[in-house]
């Protein structure tokens, strides 16, 4: 049976021009042999789109902070500065308004585990990995170079996100919040934007000096602020004009929870069709995972 959610950080490239507006959004394709749905859906249009775009559907989505956060920021400057990341993507002028989608604070939560729970609560959580990057992996992907890694719950099908993740590698790297971090520190802001975009479904720009540009040069705060193409993929996204499901409450899918799956003493009781991905009698949701999308680290000299 054909999984119907994939967990996905996507790692996609577009081109972007001076004079146009160019952007990537992450979609969902066709299964690869190897089970991969990711893919991308450009604009302009290039040879390996594919799929149905990712979308919350819903107009508010809620987001909590791993509980003790990390040695190097405390947890209140951290939710203060992931609430302006997102406020950068949500405040844009999209001419006929502003984007359709809503994120705010659900207050900490305990577990900082990556998981989407089928059954009962969730929580769409940052984490700071302090002790340790879980990621280093081979292929350059997830090295000790990364920053940080979004993974986000889907349905493969219809596109729908369920459920999105952020960790920031803080085991490799020393974060700052200052205006003016040092020419070896990561500005935290500039990470967290960047990352709030492919929270959203923002999928990688190819566009130097763009917010969603996957290389980020230490020392520098340029990348708070969104580009054009930014801003073009999230206006297109969520359109001011978009019909959303549900009502503004920023609570997952299946209820708020701040503790893991395995320490929730309480489960959802029944099933409706829509809890089933809109597949009645399928059952339980299936989920494959792959950490593609992040974030990497560079040297570089600060432009004049």
């Amino acid at each position: 049976m054909r999984p119907l959610v994939a967990a996905l950080a996507a790692s996609l490239a577009i081109t972007a021009g001076a004079r146009a507006e160019a952007y990537c959004r992450s979609s969902t394709c066709a299964p690869r042999e190897d089970g991969s749905t990711d893919g991308h859906i450009c604009e302009p249009p290039q040879p390996d789109d594919c799929g149905v775009e990712l979308q919350w559907r819903q107009p508010c989505i809620g987001f909590s902070v791993q509980a003790g956060a990390s040695w190097q920021v405390d947890e209140a400057t951290i939710q203060a500065v992931l609430a302006e990341a997102f406020a950068a993507w949500t405040s844009v002028d999209c001419g006929a308004g502003r984007p359709s989608v809503t994120v705010f604070d659900l207050g900490e939560v305990a577990c900082s585990a990556l998981e989407y729970n089928q059954h009962a609560g969730n929580a769409n959580v940052l984490v700071f990995r302090d002790d340790v990057w879980p990621h280093e992996i081979d292929g350059g992907l997830g090295t000790a170079d990364t920053l940080a890694l979004t993974t986000v719950t889907y349905d493969v099908d219809k596109g729908d996100i369920y459920d999105a993740d952020i960790e920031v590698n803080t085991a490799n790297n020393v974060f700052s919040t200052s205006d003016a971090p040092g020419p070896d520190d990561v500005d935290l802001l500039s990470v967290l934007t960047h990352e709030a975009g492919h929270f959203l479904g923002v999928a990688h720009s190819a566009e130097n000096g763009a917010t969603m540009f996957p290389d980020y040069t230490r020392g520098t705060i340029d990348i708070r602020a969104l580009g054009v193409d930014d801003q073009a993929a999230v206006c297109a996204a969520y359109p001011p004009d978009r019909v959303s499901e549900g009502t503004c409450t920023g609570i997952p899918r299946h209820g708020f929870a701040p503790e893991c799956v395995s320490e929730q003493t309480y489960v959802k009781c029944s099933a409706s069709t829509a809890d089933r991905g809109g597949a009645g009698g399928l059952g339980a949701l299936a989920l494959a995972a792959i950490a593609l999308a992040r974030i990497r680290a560079r040297r570089g000299t600060r432009g004049s």
